[in-house]
């Protein structure tokens, strides 16, 4: 109950309390110039929580929400800000709707050494891409030497991914989607469009000697296959299991509807 003379308005505010991991990365997109509504805050909360609450967070070395609107605000890596945090290259574009590439020379260095983050039969990577006719790589890496990849790129009217391996799994469909690429075992891989799953048995290649770029594929240490979508998220980590990967997909959704952004 207030005392007699003191009106609600001077009282203090009680402060939102987010989750440790949340209240890093909100903090480190602020500080990149980035600007959250306390709307926005509290989705990314909710979805770290539900990646915990599902064992998923665990699994990623990054994580991109690409929120805040600025170049700077798009570089964090959510998962460990200042470790692995994006350095973009000839000025992809940056707003509200996430990172968008030009399909000619724009990229972003992530620092990932694919070799200890995706172990050859442990490994995962992710993106949620708005463009439906998007054209090639939404992110990778390759080793011409062993012939092995960690990718998803666009193909027409599908998806198309290896990871540490030489042979692609297709998953049909509109590119505007949230796009799944896992190993969990030499003979257990799947790429996910959505909620829809395709499993492949496909024994693995070898790891990639060569760091992971976003909006383009690292092709023995130079970028090329430059994509022009829109990204609303990425992340890269060990293997995620089907189950962890329906999950994924429904916290996904939810953080892009609440930032207006979803396909």
């Amino acid at each position: 109950m207030l005392a007699l003379g003191v009106s609600i308005a001077s009282q203090p505010l009680v402060e939102m309390s987010y989750d440790a991991d949340a209240a890093a990365g909100i903090a480190a997109v602020e500080a990149a110039g980035g600007t959250l509504t306390d709307a926005e805050k509290t989705a990314c909360d909710t979805f770290i929580r539900g990646l915990k609450t599902q064992s998923i967070w665990s699994k990623c070395a990054a994580l991109y929400l690409f929120v805040g609107g600025t170049e700077g605000s798009n570089s964090v890596n959510w998962k460990t800000p200042g470790t692995y945090d994006i350095a973009w290259v000839n000025a992809p574009t940056h707003n509200g709707n996430g990172v968008t590439g030009d399909g000619a020379s724009t990229y972003g260095e992530t620092g990932i050494d694919l070799v200890s983050v995706c172990p050859q039969n442990n490994a995962h990577i992710s993106a949620y891409c708005r463009t439906s006719a998007a054209t090639n790589a939404l992110l990778g890496a390759l080793d011409t030497a062993t012939s092995a990849r960690v990718e998803i790129f666009c193909g027409t009217n599908l998806a198309r991914g290896r990871i540490n391996d030489s042979t692609v799994l297709d998953s049909a469909g509109d590119l505007a989607a949230f796009h799944l690429l896992s190993r969990t075992a030499s003979n257990a891989r799947f790429i996910q469009r959505n909620a829809t799953q395709v499993t492949s048995t496909t024994a693995s290649v070898a790891t990639i000697p060569y760091e992971l770029t976003i909006l383009a594929r690292n092709q023995d240490g130079t970028p090329n296959n430059f994509t022009d979508a829109n990204l609303a998220f990425v992340s890269v980590g060990t293997g995620i299991t089907t189950t962890q990967g329906l999950a994924f997909n429904t916290l996904i959704a939810a953080l892009q509807v609440a930032f207006a952004r979803n396909v």
